[in-house]
């Protein structure tokens, strides 16, 4: 059996950038240690929905997918969005929250998580984010703007309304981008994420975007199980023209797993990193450059600015507004929002919000901090 790679080494070879970046469920959950902590992997989300539709686990072997099918099928599209957002888009949305009121008295606005994954990112050539929601994508993205963000949409979601996920001086500077093969909830609406959902997506570019990104480029593929057959058989077709391929990983593989046997044929080299992931982010906070405070700090207040506004309804809030203005031009219309709230599950008030006192005291602080930039 071929070796492990050492983290240690393994980080050395992403130090000198220039790789393409693969991130699953694994850096949502990173995210989610800034608040209070929780688990978003597909068993816990699986297993939310299959409660949602009062169905119970099948006891034979089942892929994720396939009992998320089972889940649509009983909820129906709509209750099935809702359900969704609500264990992944909202429980992001409330821990950075949490996050940054926990801060207020700090002298740093911005949780270690949120500066970690943004070492992750910040020497990335490309970023594929196969998450369902776009919270990670910014503190990817964060270390060095612009940047746009570009997801997977069905034709009907096209037709029904167009956001723009860019970011910074965007017609000055090169922007990278990150891509949503699977989607995201937020901006286009329905995911691909059931058995019936992969089949269709099999017809589109975005089937095979994350391993093209990768072309002539090193490989790192960090808080995904690589259950997803597709990925693995495109890695396999596409071998040859990928540099080193490292699969950073928690999940103890069994040499007769079939998995572990295709990392080997394969030449995949499986980074074991502890249950927790605390060796990992602390070899990234060792090994990776920071990214640009000018850039940092600006994307967090975006992320809070708009979690506290969906938090509330979706409605707008003016002074969050001036500020979202100044370094990201306008924020999204009352219209747009309406649009958006008929694909991503969650209706947004039409009307304008006063900021409570906690908002105004998270609001100054933000500004304090933002003016140093």
């Amino acid at each position: 059996m071929q070796p492990a790679t050492d983290l240690n080494t393994a980080m050395s070879t992403l130090s000198n950038g220039g790789y393409c970046l693969w991130v699953g469920a694994g850096v949502a959950t990173h995210l989610v240690g800034a608040g209070s902590g929780t688990d978003l992997g597909w068993k816990a989300l699986t297993e939310s929905l299959e409660r949602e539709a009062n169905l119970e686990a099948p006891q034979f072997a089942a892929d994720y997918s396939s009992r998320l099918q089972v889940c649509l099928s009983v909820l129906g599209r709509d209750r099935f969005q809702v359900a969704l957002r609500g264990q992944i888009y909202n429980v992001l949305r409330d821990q950075i929250i949490a996050a940054i009121e926990k801060r207020l008295n700090f002298d740093d606005p911005v949780p270690k998580e949120f500066r970690q994954l943004s070492r992750l990112g910040t020497q990335a050539a490309a970023i594929i984010n196969f998450n369902v929601e776009t919270w990670t994508s910014h503190c990817i993205a964060s270390g060095g703007w612009p940047y746009q963000i570009k997801s997977f949409r069905t034709v009907e979601v096209k037709e029904l309304t167009s956001v723009l996920e860019r970011h910074g001086p965007i017609t000055t500077r090169f922007a990278r981008s990150v891509f949503h093969p699977h989607s995201a909830i937020d901006i286009s609406g329905p995911c691909v994420l059931t058995s019936t959902d992969y089949r269709r997506l099999s017809g589109h570019l975005a089937y095979q975007l994350a391993v093209h990104q990768a072309f002539e480029l090193d490989l790192a593929i960090v808080g995904m199980s690589l259950d997803d057959v597709y990925l693995r058989q495109q890695i396999t077709d596409f071998r040859d023209q990928l540099g080193r391929v490292l699969w950073f990983t928690n999940r103890h593989l069994d040499p007769l797993e079939p998995i572990k046997e295709w990392a080997w044929a394969n030449q995949i080299e499986v980074v074991a990193v502890d249950d927790a992931w605390g060796d990992f982010w602390q070899a990234v906070d060792n090994s990776l450059p920071p990214g640009d405070e000018a850039s940092i700090i600006p994307s967090w207040s975006l992320l809070v600015m708009k979690a506290y506004r969906e938090k509330r309804g979706g409605g707008s809030f003016s002074q969050w507004a001036t500020l979202h203005q100044q370094h990201f031009g306008p924020g999204p219309t009352l219209d747009n929002l309406r649009r958006m709230a008929r694909i991503s599950g969650e209706p947004p008030m039409d009307q304008e919000i006063t900021l409570t006192e906690t908002e105004q005291r998270v609001y100054a602080y933000l500004v304090k901090y933002w003016g140093r930039t």
